[in-house]
């Protein structure tokens, strides 16, 4: 179990984390690429981890395909929240910037953790992020559209998908391009 975990798991800050699960990483520690999504969801959720069911599963076909072609990496998964955002009446609803700003130095205690060489952020709400993680260091960050919105632009083989695999191709073979120049250096 990651420090963080143990340390966060019994946040709450925010109304709405009695009724959820703290969802909060899944992956290899240390990693190579931290994917950071937005919120959890329903499914997440229900079994604690950040980014599964058919979400989960896209993102992890990017990655297998990638491997397949020979991009080799780790990588680890968690959210800007770790708690599902519900509404009065109990539905799924949007963040607020006061629950991402709960959230804000579990994510940054997150990425000290499993020490990743690139962060990538999925969706929107990941993205304004990126402010905490320039404060961080100087990661090789990029940003993807989210599973769930690739998903809904036609999924697997859909342009979205093949432009966020290329993206993600692209990003990791350029970091390690980089290495290579700096070790012969």
């Amino acid at each position: 179990m990651l420090p963080v975990v143990k340390k966060w798991r019994t946040c709450n800050k925010c109304e709405n984390v009695k009724a959820c699960n703290h969802v909060f990483y899944r992956g290899a520690s240390p990693c190579d690429i931290l994917f950071i999504g937005d919120a959890p969801g329903v499914n997440e959720d229900m079994c604690g981890l950040p980014i599964v069911g058919s979400e989960g599963d896209l993102l992890n076909s990017i990655v297998d395909e990638l491997n397949y072609e020979g991009i080799h990496f780790t990588y680890g998964v968690t959210d800007v929240l770790s708690c599902l955002p519900v509404d009065a009446k109990g539905g799924v609803r949007l963040p607020t910037d006061e629950e991402v700003d709960n959230c804000r130095q579990r994510v940054i205690e997150t990425i000290y953790d499993v020490e990743p060489i690139m962060v990538c952020f999925l969706g929107k709400l990941a993205k304004r992020h990126t402010n905490t993680i320039h404060q961080l260091s100087c990661y090789h960050l990029l940003t993807l559209p989210h599973p769930r919105d690739i998903l809904k632009s036609g999924g697997y083989g859909s342009v979205s998908y093949l432009r966020s695999k290329l993206y993600l191709k692209e990003f990791i073979e350029e970091y390690y391009a980089e290495e290579t120049t700096m070790e012969a250096v």
